[in-house]
């Protein structure tokens, strides 16, 4: 007879994710360039508009050139960035997506650079989305320091 054994993926229970959120968001404020540090909840298989997203306002023009994103779990998802930055009156919004990502692969770090205008954000908005599993997702917004 034979017998397969194997790890099944499962969703991390919504005690794990709080504390999860918590510690990331502890680990990650404090960092150098960092602007601000996002957390949330995902659910398995939900679209980018439907996964809901987060988003912060800068008081004055703030260059941004990265965002470091991590997943929770054994899964993976996609995320995705919006830039606002204004020029004169005009407000203009640019989005990068990136993913899969798997979460057990720690860091990944999703570059706004080349983004029109990322040396003067005036908001940005993020938003981790069809997750293979219901999860969390952290973003610390980077400003290089010189």
């Amino acid at each position: 007879m034979l017998s397969l054994t194997g790890c099944v993926s499962s969703a991390p229970g919504p005690a794990a994710v709080q504390d999860w959120m918590a510690s990331e968001t502890e680990r990650l404020e404090t960092r150098p360039g960092v602007v601000v540090v996002m957390t949330s909840k995902t659910e398995a298989g939900a679209a980018v508009d439907e996964a809901g997203s987060v988003s912060s306002t800068f008081a004055q023009p703030t260059a941004v050139s990265r965002v470091e994103f991590q997943c929770l779990g054994e899964g993976r998802m996609m995320a995705r960035v919006l830039l606002t930055t204004r020029d004169g009156g005009a407000m203009t919004t640019s989005g990068a997506e990136e993913g899969p990502l798997f979460c057990v692969g720690g860091t990944h770090v999703i570059s706004v650079a080349h983004l029109g205008g990322a040396d003067a954000a005036v908001g940005v908005e993020v938003a981790g989305f069809e997750a293979d599993l219901s999860s969390a997702w952290s973003a610390a917004v980077i400003q290089d320091i010189p």
